[in-house]
């Protein structure tokens, strides 16, 4: 069986893969040191993705269960009738992404942390939905959008926001906003109580 080569992407997705996962845990010990066990279960979930991500990459694992399927139905003769299967798993990955994005609204709410662990798991559907390769599919997502194609930009996108959530919620963007300028703390004197005699 043929291997193919990781691409020059691949490599790039898995670096910032294993850098979102690592900021990730960052913000599950910021949410720990503010006592916000539930935050920190979240960021400890996507960066446990983003790890399982960057595997699935280096592993090829696209290509291998796409080349492992493709010899399973050749040998069970329904290679040829791919088309008539492979259409009502893509309707179901892509009614999967559209319930995890409503649910991302409704439940995650303004919660950094909730947010991205909807991010996370709408790239694995993402994932799920590459495997699949349906042509129809295929031809939106490796269409050309500059020097790119639109899956990489998808992917690079929804790493970049998981990653931008897990820094906010680390306060790393509050560094570089502006000091909030306190009033000078005047000392209060003493007020001499008119009954009483100096």
């Amino acid at each position: 069986m043929h291997m193919e080569t990781i691409s020059y992407f691949s490599l790039a997705a898995c670096l910032a893969y294993v850098m979102t996962a690592a900021i990730s845990l960052m913000a599950a010990f910021a949410a720990r040191a503010r006592r916000q066990r539930a935050a920190a279960h979240h960021w400890i979930f996507v960066g446990t993705i983003f790890v399982a991500l960057a595997g699935w990459r280096l592993a090829n694992g696209e290509v291998l269960v796409q080349a492992h399927s493709r010899f399973w139905a050749q040998a069970h003769g329904w290679y040829d009738e791919r088309h008539d299967w492979q259409a009502p798993i893509t309707l179901a990955a892509l009614l999967a992404v559209g319930a995890v994005l409503v649910a991302a609204v409704r439940w995650a709410g303004t919660r950094p942390s909730a947010r991205a662990l909807c991010v996370a798991i709408v790239m694995i559907l993402f994932a799920a939905l590459r495997v699949i390769s349906l042509h129809a599919v295929d031809e939106v997502l490796y269409r050309a959008v500059g020097p790119f194609h639109l899956n990489y930009v998808i992917d690079l996108g929804l790493t970049g926001v998981a990653a931008a959530l897990a820094l906010a919620d680390c306060g790393w963007f509050g560094a570089f906003a502006a000091p909030r300028r306190h009033a000078p703390h005047r000392r209060q004197s003493r007020s001499r109580d008119p009954r009483r005699r100096p």
